[in-house]
């Protein structure tokens, strides 16, 4: 959606997003590090332009449809051999 993720830094987020790369990873339980992060990012145009920009690239190259389905029948093929 070319929109900067806030996510809180645990499970799939920390694999998923980089911080203050392609998106801004809060503390786990931490209501003033999301809102500090929201806060930063509505702030900061620039910082939303870049954050947006790096995401959406990441997510083309990594997340689309054909490399997961890839990447998933690689895995597949790798445990039959």
């Amino acid at each position: 959606m070319n929109k900067p993720v806030i996510a809180t830094a645990h499970g799939g987020s920390i694999e998923t997003i980089h911080h203050n790369k392609t998106g801004i990873l809060a503390k786990p339980g931490s209501i003033y590090g999301m809102a500090l992060a929201i806060k930063e990012i509505i702030e900061k145009k620039e910082l939303y332009a870049v954050l947006s920009s790096h995401g959406r690239d990441r997510v083309n190259r990594l997340f689309t449809k054909k490399v997961m389905c890839d990447k998933t029948l690689g895995l597949h093929f790798e445990h039959l051999v």
